[in-house]
């Protein structure tokens, strides 16, 4: 894929990070607040699955 380019032999691809996924395509949002708990609720199944928590309240951006 990147063959020839200059990243090709600079990029350790045996290396794999978590990848996190937020969708918005189900359901109506009406407010602010229904946004901020449809996002945690997100980041709360991914960090499950990815064996991580957050121990104390923090703004959105904090449970990234």
């Amino acid at each position: 894929m990147f063959e020839s380019l200059y990243i090709q032999d600079k990029w350790d691809w045996g290396t794999t990070y978590p990848v996190v996924r937020l969708s918005f395509g189900s359901g109506v949002v009406q407010s602010r607040a229904e946004l901020d708990v449809h996002i945690r609720e997100q980041l709360r199944t991914a960090r499950g699955r990815l064996g991580r928590s957050v121990d104390h309240k923090t703004d959105i951006a904090g449970e990234f």
